[in-house]
């Protein structure tokens, strides 16, 4: 995923580039569906229950979900140019979310 990723923003030819990122969002699909074999994620508890009359859970470090979304945000997002870019990105997230809040 990240050669496609890093071809999909490096190559030149628009055709080209579009290939390469449809083959790098439908692997991060299939990581995040786990279609891809051979890829487990660690099993951290296994039939955990916390009092007598609660229903037992596994729990799994799903570390292929946040490769995708550092892979995506790293190859794909926007990056600012100057701290004058920074400083607007940063006021509209904050705007934003002060906005959700009321």
């Amino acid at each position: 995923m990240l050669a496609f990723a890093w071809l999909a923003t490096r190559h030149g030819k628009g055709v080209v580039r579009a290939l390469f990122t449809l083959l790098t969002l439908l692997l991060a699909l299939a990581l995040a569906v786990h279609a891809v074999p051979g890829y487990d994620n660690p099993l951290l508890l296994k039939d955990v229950q916390l009092s007598a009359h609660s229903a037992p859970y596994t729990l799994y470090a799903n570390f292929d979900k946040g490769v995708v979304g550092l892979v995506l945000l790293v190859f794909f997002g926007l990056r600012a140019s100057s701290w004058r870019d920074f400083a607007a990105a940063a006021r509209s997230q904050g705007a934003l979310s002060w906005q959700r809040c009321w």
